[in-house]
């Protein structure tokens, strides 16, 4: 597992998966599931910290980043009135998704994190969303993509692999139920 883009071919691999819309022009990319968004918190920090109503009270929290976001921060969220904006700021940035669940969960901040990663956490109370009137959005992409390479008869191990998780993750990722 690796949170860099891989290259198939170079570095050997039969499929990777991606949050992007941008793929390789030698790729094929098939849809596994949608990604959602969640701007969240361990119970413990926000016990020290008030609890952010709207968008622009990031300003006044600790953030967390995660690095390979274009943007990381600069956050964006949907509401009913619209898109907003915030810049955030904070002391912790990481290039890595289960490291940055891992600050989060220690109570250093408030981050933007996908839901496959933190579904459960969010479930079992280990991290609260905040925001939750709003629609996070993050920069990879919205959408969870098996990438591989085209061949006129794709392998067994390949079709079957990819086969599972579109079946696994439809029509909504357990994550998010």
């Amino acid at each position: 597992m690796n949170d860099r883009a891989v290259d198939l071919v170079e570095e050997g691999f039969d499929v990777a998966i991606r949050m992007t819309r941008d793929q390789a022009t030698n790729t094929v990319a098939r849809r596994l599931a949608p990604v959602r968004w969640a701007a969240c918190a361990a119970p413990n920090y926000l016990k020290r910290h008030e609890l952010p109503r709207a968008p622009r009270d990031l300003e006044r929290h600790n953030c967390l980043f995660y690095s390979f976001l274009e943007s990381s921060s600069e956050w964006r969220f949907t509401s009913p009135d619209g898109e907003t904006a915030v810049r955030v700021s904070g002391t912790f940035t990481v290039n890595n998704s289960e490291a940055l669940r891992e600050a989060v969960l220690k109570g250093l901040g408030i981050a933007l994190l996908p839901t496959f990663t933190v579904g459960s956490d969010l479930r079992d109370g280990r991290l609260q969303q905040v925001l939750g009137e709003y629609r996070a959005h993050g920069t990879f992409g919205s959408d969870v993509y098996a990438v591989y390479l085209p061949t006129r008869y794709l392998s067994p191990k390949v079709r079957a692999f990819v086969d599972f998780f579109v079946e696994r993750f439809a029509p909504e990722p357990y994550w998010d139920r």
